[in-house]
């Protein structure tokens, strides 16, 4: 773990995201479709479909793609801008609405507008004071 600003440097400026895109985290479940249909899934149905679901830290969209199906509205919050222009790529404009955060608030994200937020994998890099100031929010 580190702070925010080495955190924003490695996703941003040092991880390198070209030969797997984030995918290469799912490999022992034998893909992200294997692990999202046998891990997260049964552990998120009940909360699915929802109207407007956040999703915090989407890197490249891993995830993104598998939620984006049972919500009208996904919102990612990345503190990668670099990530954000992946997932925009990845996902396309329609339903999503693509959100560069500060790594501890829900930037641009009114209050009371989302249903359901999801993180996975992302904030076990983040401190205490970082997820509290999540909780937070």
């Amino acid at each position: 773990m580190g702070s925010l600003e080495e955190i924003y440097h490695f996703w941003n400026n040092s991880y390198d995201w070209s030969r797997y895109q984030g995918d290469e985290w799912s490999a022992r479940w034998g893909g992200p479709a294997m692990q999202w249909h046998w891990s997260i899934l049964p552990r998120i149905r009940r909360h699915l479909p929802t109207s407007t679901l956040l999703e915090i830290g989407p890197g490249h969209g891993r995830w993104s793609e598998y939620l984006q199906p049972h919500c009208d509205r996904l919102i990612l919050l990345d503190i990668s801008e670099r990530c954000i222009h992946a997932c925009k790529e990845r996902l396309g404009e329609e339903g999503v609405t693509y959100k560069v955060g500060d790594g501890k608030t829900f930037t641009g994200v009114e209050d009371g507008s989302v249903d359901f937020c999801f993180s996975f994998e992302s904030l076990v890099q983040a401190e205490a004071d970082v997820l509290s100031a999540y909780l937070r929010e």
